[in-house]
């Protein structure tokens, strides 16, 4: 007796093993993706929207000095290639263009010797299908290098993350094939988080008294995770972890209109070759 119940016992073991191995997902595991992958490819397409890069020309702030601002990016969706990944899970199309804007605020504060420090926090309202809770902190140098012409160095963190749909969104989700991917009948609920570290250098010049221009070039690190929240209609909970790391070249193109003396008008166009081309606007007062 002792015998059969083991040999019964290593059976289940072993179905149970099988079954890990042929459904993707069955357990919580982690999967390292290479960075020519898709999967990592489209990791680091959306860490360059998220990642705390700089709004505007280089300019000084005296100590203590604080600027409120406020940013929109627009984010393009992905090549439909890009979009197609198989190796953590079932072959499928993701549906990872969740919203097509980035609002973001953001606050600088002077601090002693040409030093900057900037902040914003994204909370957890949902915009579209997009769910952000976001942080970005960054320290920056500026000094003079011309009568009418600023540089400055910034060493930039992004951080937290954004929930929506992206595995099986409303769309993707069927109740006929439940070896099929997204057998269910509620949308995921996938966290995707950037971690962005980088450094930026700008150079600025003054076109008068209301006009700037300025060019950026920067470095970034990426350690973007994903993490799956699926339950389909077995009960079956597949939270799978994504994991990669890149790095980045990006540069930028930046210009300001101040229509009013604290007031500041800026539109950038933002590029990671390897990735995506994003544009960004803002808007900033500067306080007393």
């Amino acid at each position: 007796m002792k015998r059969k119940a083991a040999s019964r016992a290593m059976t289940a073991l072993a179905a149970a093993s099988i079954a890990q191995v042929a459904i993707p997902g069955t357990a919580a595991a982690q999967c390292r993706v290479p960075a020519s992958s898709n999967e990592a490819r489209l990791l680091a397409y959306y860490a360059a929207p998220l990642a705390f890069a700089a709004l505007g020309a280089p300019r000084p702030l005296r100590p203590g000095g604080i600027v409120l601002a406020m940013e929109a990016t627009y984010i393009p969706a992905p090549p439909d290639a890009l979009r197609q990944t198989s190796i953590c899970f079932r072959p499928k199309e993701e549906n990872t263009h969740l919203s097509p804007v980035l609002p973001r605020p953001r606050v600088v504060v002077g601090l002693p010797w040409g030093a900057q420090l900037e902040a914003s926090w994204l909370p957890p309202i949902t915009l579209m299908d997009a769910t952000p809770n976001l942080y970005g902190v960054a320290l920056s140098a500026t000094w003079k290098v011309g009568p009418s012409a600023n540089a400055a160095v910034r060493a930039h963190l992004t951080g937290g993350s954004v929930r929506g749909p992206v595995t099986c969104d409303r769309e993707a989700l069927q109740l006929e094939d439940p070896m099929a991917a997204c057998y269910g009948s509620s949308p995921s609920r996938d966290r995707y988080s950037p971690n962005v570290r980088g450094v930026q250098f700008l150079l600025g010049r003054e076109l008068g008294a209301r006009v700037r221009v300025a060019a950026a070039a920067g470095w970034s690190a990426l350690e973007p995770r994903f993490q799956v929240w699926f339950r389909d209609a077995t009960g079956f909970l597949d939270s799978t972890r994504v994991v990669t790391s890149l790095s980045r070249w990006n540069g930028g193109l930046l210009a300001e209109y101040s229509p009013r003396l604290r007031t500041t008008i800026t539109a950038a166009v933002f590029a990671v070759p390897e990735d995506v081309t994003l544009l960004r606007l803002g808007f900033s007062f500067t306080g007393r």
